[in-house]
């Protein structure tokens, strides 16, 4: 071929609905490939399966690929080939997984179903399913976390990975937590996750900020609870962090 298949057709289209939108689902280490071909997304089932191994160092060395291929990558915890999130994950565990699929760069799907705490996978053929109650802490939890993801406010946001370091001697805890942060000229937004079962404390090194010797107010954005720190603690140790499992 002279042209790749879908280097024309993407082009095509794109000449005529500049804002339709191409998302590829591609395995064997192509998602590159066809992204360079002119698809907006690819799926990263690499995040999903390393989520799902609970392997938080590969879930981290996941986040360190460059801006412009993370960019690019559909983020999921469920979709219509997978097992349910909460039947995969279990509930509280599919929780910090979404917090972490739903506020990466690129962009985010969220299934039918997802956000009701569904348990029961419905094959594709069909086109009906099992009528399934409402899991209420399920609907809670993501009716607050839609609240708060990254909205079109940080479409020029810079996104970073953040250190984490231990909060002390022979603690080895600080290896359950994933953190990373947003910025844009005038917000920060900051995302610390349990992705473990234990309790576990960290301190999160935050790039670009020199706290002073001003005291300084974190707010967590799920629950509303207000932490005070003092400039001084936070220049020399970064942002002191107690997370119970899962949470984030």
């Amino acid at each position: 071929l002279e042209r790749e298949f879908w280097d024309e057709i993407i082009l095509t289209v794109k000449n005529k609905y500049p804002d339709f939108k191409f998302i590829a689902e591609v395995y064997w280490d192509m998602e590159w490939e066809l992204i360079q071909q002119g698809f907006d997304y690819c799926y990263d089932k690499k995040l999903y399966e390393r989520l799902a191994s609970f392997n938080v160092q590969s879930v981290r060395d996941h986040l360190k690929a460059e801006l412009d291929y993370q960019n690019k990558l559909l983020r999921f915890i469920e979709n219509h080939d997978e097992p349910r999130a909460i039947t995969k994950f279990g509930s509280e565990a599919s929780k910090a997984a979404s917090v972490i699929a739903s506020t990466l760069p690129g962009a985010r799907l969220i299934f039918e179903g997802q956000t009701r705490g569904y348990k029961i996978k419905i094959p594709v053929q069909l086109g009906r399913g099992a009528i399934e109650e409402d899991d209420i802490f399920i609907m809670e939890f993501y009716d607050k976390l839609l609240k708060v993801i990254p909205g079109r406010e940080f479409n020029e946001a810079k996104w970073s990975l953040c250190e984490i370091k231990p909060a002390g001697i022979n603690n080895n805890s600080f290896n359950n937590i994933i953190s990373y942060q947003w910025l844009t000229a005038d917000k920060r937004l900051l995302i610390a996750v349990n992705y473990s079962s234990t309790s576990s404390e960290a301190h999160v090194i935050i790039d670009n900020i020199d706290y002073g010797l001003s005291d300084w107010r974190f707010t967590d954005l799920l629950t509303g609870n207000e932490y005070n720190y003092r400039g001084k603690n936070l220049n020399e140790n970064g942002l002191y962090i107690e997370l119970e499992g899962w949470k984030s």
